[in-house]
């Protein structure tokens, strides 16, 4: 039977001193680990721009974006839910690095309907909503004018009154 050479002692050292070093750098990236809520890989650098999403979204997190980018492409990166409401967002506004947008959820406010309403008086909206939608959703006399109501593109707020115009009568012309 033949025995095996053993490795020198040197040999061993070096083995021993190589495992070290890889169980060190394995603890330094495991430290260092990016969290669940980075999205996207952040390079410090001056071409882009760094804004952070929270909130009623799918995907809050930290994103990297152009330079020119505005609220708008944001809250499309977060992917907000069916129930955030987006009344605060300015979508052509400019975003400034390091800017946090908290995205609310909606709630019930109470707005009071009057003209051309079938029942006038305290109405149960969500937040967020457009007087434009209000309108397709509410039970309106025959002569509501819903082309000047739906023109109206303002969110409501708590406490609005909601005033449904009539549609105006044209003026006859008297033939003599």
């Amino acid at each position: 039977m033949q025995s095996r050479p053993s490795l020198p002692l040197h040999e061993w050292g070096i083995i021993v001193l190589f495992c070290a070093i890889l169980v060190l750098l394995a603890l330094l990236a495991w430290g260092r680990s990016i969290p669940s809520s980075v999205h996207v890989a952040l390079e410090p650098t001056s071409s882009l721009l760094q804004a952070r999403i929270e909130g009623c979204v799918i995907k809050p997190g930290l994103y990297a974006l152009s330079p020119s980018a505005c609220q708008r492409e944001l809250v499309e990166q977060g992917q907000p839910l069916p129930t955030a409401d987006l009344s605060g967002v300015k979508e052509k506004r400019r975003l400034r690095d390091g800017e946090t947008i908290y995205i609310p959820e909606r709630r019930w406010i109470t707005v009071y309907l009057a003209g051309a309403v079938q029942q006038p008086g305290p109405h149960k909206i969500l937040s967020g909503t457009r007087y434009c939608e209000l309108v397709d959703q509410l039970s309106l006399t025959p002569e509501a004018d819903l082309k000047a109501a739906r023109k109206r593109r303002r969110f409501l707020q708590d406490g609005d009154v909601v005033d449904i115009p009539l549609r105006q009568k044209r003026a006859t012309r008297q033939v003599r």
